[in-house]
């Protein structure tokens, strides 16, 4: 038993908090485009569904509605509606816009590469309008777009991190060319050329959510893995050819909510898939679907990275990203070391950047911390990065941020010949931390943005030693660096 309207869920049937004037009762958005706007009440031991708004989507940008509210002196409810714009919108009780107000911008996440080798590389990146742009630098450092095509949903957030309805590029379809993989409608895929051409599309029974590539059933021919949800938490997983469009051909699984990871587990010459399903971790056969090993369960929605970490030994799997925890294992699925975190699904970052010859793990942990689990509150670091030795989990040191920050990359980005952390925060920054335990020496740069930062990329673009980072930012651009 439980009081109606005190959960909420993020997907359709979407609820609502209980209302002054609406007792007994909850809100949901339902419909063939989530366009009515619904009240469920509790009379007389029956739940009486009557529909209020009909919203006017065919004036509104995609999105969401975020709350419903009622007016003090009134019997008016009203909508806040989110749009991709980055505009919230408020709706009244009779379907009518009567108000916008601008609320932060979108935040672009950039990918990087070329056809080829010899070609220069191109920007690949998302806007808000639900259109896949692809730029490219010219000779006088100025970015041009080359092509533009409309694609469904822009990714955004912690999604993006974990790469949640990322684009994909690699070479799909063995012509020595990469292309580009999008989501082009709810529940298919299609494969762009870089001249932006349709090359092959891919239809699902659900709507897909992660994908990738790897050689599954013949070594040097590559396949696709797709996983597609068919609910709020239900999910399933399948491979298909290039020259096949119908997925019901390959093996499907009923798992597959979380980023994937392609690594050769079992030494065959064939790929198989590391996953997380809800808090479950997988390693999965490639060509069959069949678990290689015993599956192990962590609290957390992580996403794995698969790490060589010496010559001549098995490698480990990281599980970073997730809340409640920090996880390494062997390869087999045996716990190395975990750890209280609680991330905020930014996944870490991973490098020797302390000139040790040994990697390290840096991520950043916000909120109170949890023994997992037998379930209770620890203490530990809060609001902090923190770096820890790969292999023993011992932690190194730990520098406060004061912000959320995006997903973790490191390069060497001050010639020093060792690679620094590098991400963007939610307040704007883009910061670097190199491996010194010294805290004066730590932040190797900081530098201020207007508006929330997603994750940064390094880039050589036109294949000349120029390296560049480039960042999303709320304020609607892309900004390039160049550091000195």
């Amino acid at each position: 038993d439980f009081e109606l309207n005190t959960f909420s869920t993020s997907s359709p049937p979407r609820t609502f908090q209980e209302l002054r004037k609406f007792k007994d009762s909850f809100f949901f958005v339902h419909g063939d485009n989530h366009e009515l706007l619904s009240l469920a009440q509790l009379a007389d031991n029956k739940i009486v569904v009557n529909d209020l708004v009909h919203l006017p989507l065919d004036n509104l940008p995609e999105g969401r509605v975020l709350r419903v509210s009622d007016a003090k002196e009134s019997e008016e409810i009203y909508i806040s509606y989110s749009g991709q714009d980055t505009k919230i919108y408020f709706i009244n009780s009779v379907g009518s816009i009567f108000c916008s107000v601008q609320a932060g911008g979108y935040v672009g996440f950039p990918l990087v590469a070329g056809e080829n080798k010899n070609e220069p590389k191109k920007i690949v990146v998302h806007n808000a309008k639900n259109m896949l742009l692809v730029l490219s630098e010219n000779s006088e450092g100025e970015v041009l777009l080359d092509w533009q095509k409309e694609v469904h949903g822009s990714p955004s957030g912690y999604d993006s991190y974990q790469g949640r309805m990322m684009p994909l590029i690699g070479d799909l379809n063995g012509d020595n060319k990469n292309e580009i993989l999008v989501k082009s409608k709810k529940n298919e895929l299609l494969i762009l050329g870089f001249d932006g051409n349709d090359l092959k599309q891919f239809e699902f029974p659900g709507e897909p959510i992660f994908w990738s590539y790897g050689s599954f059933i013949v070594e040097n021919l590559i396949n696709l893995y797709v996983s597609y949800s068919l609910g709020t938490v239900s999910s399933q997983s399948t491979i298909l050819n290039y020259n096949s469009s119908d997925p019901e051909k390959n093996w499907i699984l009923s798992i597959g909510n979380g980023v994937p990871a392609i690594y050769d587990l079992d030494d065959d010459g064939l790929d198989d898939i590391v996953m997380r399903d809800l808090f479950e971790h997988r390693s999965v056969k490639g060509s069959t679907g069949e678990d290689i090993f015993p599956i192990t369960s962590w609290a957390g929605y992580h996403m794995p990275t698969v790490i060589e970490n010496e010559v001549g030994h098995a490698p480990q799997i990281l599980w970073s990203g997730g809340n409640y925890s920090l996880v390494l294992e062997q390869i087999d699925g045996k716990q190395q070391w975990w750890k209280p975190f609680m991330a905020n699904r930014s996944p870490a970052g991973v490098a020797d950047v302390n000139g040790d010859d040994k990697f390290e793990v840096g991520g950043y942990t916000v909120g109170q911390l949890y023994n997992w689990p037998e379930f209770y509150p620890v203490d530990g670091p809060n609001n902090e990065f923190v770096c820890y030795d790969l292999n023993s989990g011992e932690m190194l040191w730990k520098h406060f941020i004061g912000s959320p920050i995006s997903g973790v990359i490191t390069a060497d980005i001050d010639n020093d010949e060792l690679p620094e952390f590098i991400f963007g925060t939610a307040d704007g920054r883009l910061i670097a931390l190199n491996g010194d335990s010294d805290d004066e020496k730590r932040v190797a740069f900081e530098k201020k943005f207007p508006a929330s930062l997603g994750t940064p990329i390094i880039v050589d673009l036109d294949g000349k030693g120029s390296v560049q980072i480039i960042v999303g930012c709320a304020d609607g651009n892309l900004y390039s660096l160049k550091p000195n």
